[in-house]
């Protein structure tokens, strides 16, 4: 192999090393160029997922201030209690009043025509 050869050799070795170094540089650049992008996606996608979850945690503060509390509940609810308690006491006693009209008139309409019959008689 002559010195000429043998330099041209080289130089292609150098050329095609030079080559690829330059593609790969060249992807490697694309890689950062594309990864800094779905960095960016990612970035805007939980900003609106952050804003939604902001939103809702403000709707939260907001309505935790119409709930009653609970030992307010507890004295409503006792007075509701006491005021069902005393209207199923009185309509029961007002049932048991019924039956017991209704009872008496059954039996007055039984008995004052049999104790006609045999007064009359």
């Amino acid at each position: 192999m002559t010195d000429v050869a043998l330099k041209e050799y080289l130089e292609g070795l150098i050329s095609a090393a030079e080559k690829q170094t330059k593609t790969r540089w060249e992807a490697h650049g694309r890689e950062h160029v594309l990864l800094k992008e779905a960095v960016d996606s990612a970035r805007e996608a939980l900003e609106i997922r952050l804003e939604a979850l902001n939103a809702f945690r403000t709707q939260i503060t907001a309505e935790r201030h119409e709930f009653l509390k609970k030992n307010e509940y507890d004295i409503h609810h006792d007075v509701l209690e006491k005021r069902v308690s005393k209207i199923e006491n009185d309509k029961s006693n007002l049932d048991g009043r019924f039956w017991m009209l209704g009872s008496a008139l059954t039996g007055l309409t039984i008995l004052l025509p049999l104790l006609f019959h045999y007064l009359v008689r």
